[in-house]
């Protein structure tokens, strides 16, 4: 099959969506298929073999590009000799309208893979309640015009199920490639920093932004610091909350114990896993958490908020799970009891977690999504030449509704999810 893929975002920005289409894509092309991603301009974007198209960009936002939901007579030249099959949008908004235009043009079917709570990511922004009810009814009426939502956890197919969607829901969790995480190096990680060979060590690799709860996070490590002053906690990633962290670690008297690696590439995110004792995520906007998944993958066990998607990422043994509105004090005593545990304790964590991360390999996640596609391409009625300016005008048509849907009264997914 000929694949066409749409991401506001990609390589070389990082983050878990372009981790999860970097891994489908390769494992699909192993599959023997030709993968086409159009997504945004980069002017540090390494030079692409013809597979990667980018479009230019009209913002930056918080280190998120904006590109423009156009489609050029360019891009829509590169689409035609390419000749696509399905199309996948990996956004609802910018190219996700770009690729629910791809699939009328060329006539193909359209899956989109829910990957993001915009609406969480507004609340932790301070957006306000009718901000987030705006954003859930676009993100629906958007799924309303695919032909199949891939959901990355139960929790999410459930929660959009629950809304009456008609289209289908397929629960496909992200994969993760085991290799680029495991077989880190711990004594050369914990060399190069500094650490202490046995040092208590508490660690967090991703996106250091609000919507992280990192706030939280930071206020219930120092507590466990304070009580434990050879701990450290070893932070892997960059964004605008590093320096709110530090200076909440700071002022709690512990920024002595804390270490910012920066954003981490390569060999060095298996090294960072390795040197860790145990990973903590207080996230609440998640619909997977991947990085919580490679963490397991690496053999450290997880701590974390009981939150949809995480929820299913750890069961029990590889890691526990405090209620989402537990305060940080509770949470720093679960990391305490974990801290004391004996090492043949821990072993059984770890044992566990590897079991964990197993299930979410990205050869899993390719041969679920390929059978999909295939579902899909099959299922798909091509339009007669007659009929192709009908269904050129039936898919404006879904498109304008879909923009203006969420200044009507339709609801969203319910609040509770």
């Amino acid at each position: 099959m000929k694949i066409l893929m749409f991401s506001n975002t990609f390589i070389p920005r990082l983050g878990g969506v372009t981790q999860s289409i970097v891994s489908l894509r390769q494992e699909l092309i192993k599959r023997g298929h030709s993968v086409l991603i159009v997504t945004s301009y980069l002017p540090n974007a390494a030079h692409e073999d013809g597979d990667v198209v980018r479009v230019p960009v009209f913002a930056h936002t918080n280190g998120a590009d904006l590109p423009l939901p156009i489609m050029s007579t360019r891009v829509r030249r590169e689409i035609q000799a390419f000749g696509p099959d399905i199309v996948h949008a990996h956004h609802p908004f910018l190219l996700g309208r770009t690729a629910l235009h791809a699939a009328a043009c060329f006539d193909v079917p359209i899956v989109y893979t829910f990957h993001t709570r915009y609406d969480l990511y507004l609340r932790a922004l301070g957006g306000g309640i009718w901000l987030e009810k705006l954003v859930r009814r676009s993100i629906m009426a958007f799924c309303q015009t695919a032909d199949a939502v891939i959901a990355p956890s139960d929790s999410i197919r459930c929660m959009l199920q629950a809304s009456g969607m008609a289209t289908p829901v397929v629960t496909i969790p992200s994969g993760i490639d085991t290799a680029r995480v495991s077989g880190g190096d711990r004594s050369r990680m914990r060399i190069s920093l500094g650490i202490k060979a046995d040092a208590f060590v508490i660690g967090h690799i991703g996106r250091l932004e609000v919507e992280k709860n990192l706030a939280f996070l930071a206020s219930a490590v120092a507590v466990l610091l304070r009580n434990s002053p050879t701990a450290v906690f070893l932070i892997g990633g960059d964004g605008t909350q590093q320096r709110a962290m530090m200076e909440k670690l700071t002022g709690a008297g512990v920024g002595d114990q804390v270490i910012f690696t920066g954003a981490l590439k390569g060999r060095a995110i298996a090294d960072a896993l390795s040197a860790m004792d145990v990973f903590v995520f207080a996230s609440l906007t998640e619909t997977q958490g991947l990085v919580v998944t490679e963490a397991q993958a690496a053999g450290v066990p997880v701590i974390a908020l009981d939150t949809p998607g995480v929820h299913e990422t750890v069961t029990k043994g590889g890691g526990l799970l405090l209620d989402r509105r537990a305060k940080p004090a509770a949470f720093a005593e679960v990391l305490q009891s974990f801290e004391r545990l004996a090492q043949a304790e821990r072993e059984i964590f770890r044992k566990q977690a590897l079991d964990n991360a197993a299930r979410y390999s990205a050869q899993e996640m390719a041969r679920s999504t390929e059978d999909l596609y295939g579902k899909l391409v099959a299922e798909h009625l091509p339009n007669l030449p007659c009929g192709a300016l009908r269904a050129r005008i039936t898919t404006e048509l879904k498109i304008f509704k879909s923009i203006m849907s969420p200044f009507d009264t339709a609801a969203g997914w319910k609040e509770s999810a």
